[in-house]
């Protein structure tokens, strides 16, 4: 005859074990969200943008010259809004 039961100090409740698998799912989600990027590299963001890039210390140059949205053409033309030249500051 075998005894095929476990000793009872050893014995995993269904209690246990779902808290265990619960903890080891946080700890994988935690991991997950906080790793992947050294300090070197930022997170987030879009690394496939231009290549010209302002910083706070040299922005960047003021482009030469602006396009209006075609939705507020209209606007303009009823004179409801200001022309895109007098919206946009001196520095934007």
């Amino acid at each position: 005859m075998s005894d095929t039961t476990a000793h009872p100090a050893l014995r995993l409740t269904r209690r246990q074990a779902l808290s265990s698998a619960a903890a080891a799912a946080g700890a994988a989600m935690l991991l997950a969200a906080c790793g992947g990027s050294g300090p070197d590299k930022p997170s987030g963001g879009n690394d496939a943008g231009s290549a010209a890039k302002g910083s706070s210390k040299e922005p960047l140059a003021r482009p030469a010259a602006f396009a209006e949205a075609p939705m507020l053409t209209d606007l303009v033309k009823a004179g409801k809004l200001p022309e895109l030249a007098k919206r946009l500051p001196e520095n934007p």
